[in-house]
Formats: C-alpha cells, structure tokens, sequence
C-alpha cells in the first residue's frame, strides 16, 4: 500500500493530525494507515472443514514496525462458528505521546467473536 496522503514520518503525526485537512480525512475513515508505506502479506490453511487458520503481517516500509494477526476459526456445527483472533504491534513504542513508529503504538488485542447463520 502505498499513500501520499499519510505522514513519511511517524514523528509527524501530532503535528499532522492538527492540520484540518488531515484531521477531517482521518474522523471520515479515509485513510488505510498513518504512515505512506506498508506491505502486507497472509498465510491461509484449511485444517478440515471445522477449522482453518491463518496468519497475517502488516509491516511498515519507513521504519521497523509492523502488527502481526494470528487467527483461528472452528465452524462447530453448520450454523455456528467461533473465530479468534490476536493483533500484536511491534516496534519502537511512543514517547511522551510522540509516535516513534507507525504501529509500534498499536496495543496487544484479543479478540474472540461467535457468529450465528440462518
């Protein structure tokens, strides 16, 4: 993914952010990252047909951060599903509010959610 729109350096952001037209573009949800750069990649695998895995990495492409997802899905019966998933940030973490690298802030989240079809 590449953006002209995001900041070339983590640093920027606070100042960046106080500027209206990013501001407004950020409160519409029109931005995929803060940064300029980052490159994704997944693994998938199908266990059986209950369960299947996968394995993601967003990895900025202007600094040493990146958010790893790991997730795992088990259909239990042909009406319900239960997936979970982990987003795991890593890199240098901010400094006196200051982000120092674009994901190196995003915090450790589980998530777990059961899905119900008709």
């Amino acid at each position: 993914h590449y953006s002209g729109f995001g900041a070339s350096d983590p640093k920027q952001l606070p100042a960046l952010l106080a500027t209206p037209a990013f501001s407004n573009r950020v409160q519409r949800g029109d931005t995929q990252i803060l940064g300029r750069q980052a490159l994704a990649a997944q693994a998938a695998y199908t266990f059986n047909e209950r369960w299947s895995a996968s394995f993601e990495v967003l990895q900025g492409l202007t600094d040493l951060s990146g958010v790893l997802l790991p997730s795992v899905s088990w259909d239990f019966t042909e009406k319900m599903s239960l997936q979970s998933a982990l987003f795991y940030g890593y890199g240098p973490s901010p400094r006196a509010g200051v982000p120092q690298s674009q994901f190196g802030g995003v915090p450790p989240t589980f998530i777990l959610r059961m899905s119900f079809y008709d």
